[in-house]
């Protein structure tokens, strides 16, 4: 799964956010003073359908359920401010945790289609065909430096 660059948020925050058309959710874990952040959403509107669009978590806090905590948010704000529609967005093929986690909210789905052009579907990546070497990738990447992510980041993504 190909991941955002941090000046793609940016820009959606810069540009979006001020007509409101793009909102960020927190889910924290107060401790007196304290707050540890769990999860974040990013949700994008236009017209009259919210669309939830990105969401990063801890992976340690899934069991306090802070998507579902901002998920509630998000719809019940939605209700409140008139919107007509909230769109959960797509699920990959075979991600059955994030199909569990959808259909706990609602129990009609679309199919998505997309149409390429010139006519052909992008080859799947020589990486992710081979899912031993994606795995290590995985590994290593989630070890790295946050300076280095970072770089190595803008590189790859040019690439994706």
């Amino acid at each position: 799964m190909a991941r955002s660059p941090y000046r793609f948020f940016e820009a959606l925050w810069r540009i979006l956010r001020p007509h409101g058309m793009m909102r960020l959710l927190l889910a924290e874990q107060r401790s007196g003073e304290r707050g540890t952040l769990l999860a974040g959403s990013v949700l994008l509107t236009f017209g009259d359908t919210v669309s939830y669009a990105f969401n990063g978590r801890r992976g340690d806090a899934l069991a306090l359920r802070p998507n579902d905590a901002i998920q509630w948010r998000a719809i019940h704000d939605a209700c409140v401010e008139g919107f007509r529609r909230y769109d959960f967005g797509e699920v990959p093929a075979g991600n059955q945790g994030l199909a569990g986690f959808k259909s706990k909210w609602t129990n009609e789905s679309d199919r998505l289609y997309r149409y390429y052009y010139p006519g052909c579907e992008p080859k799947k990546r020589d990486i992710e065909a081979n899912e031993p070497v994606w795995e290590v990738a995985k590994f290593v990447w989630r070890r790295l430096p946050l300076r280095a992510t970072a770089l190595l980041g803008d590189q790859l993504y040019r690439h994706l």
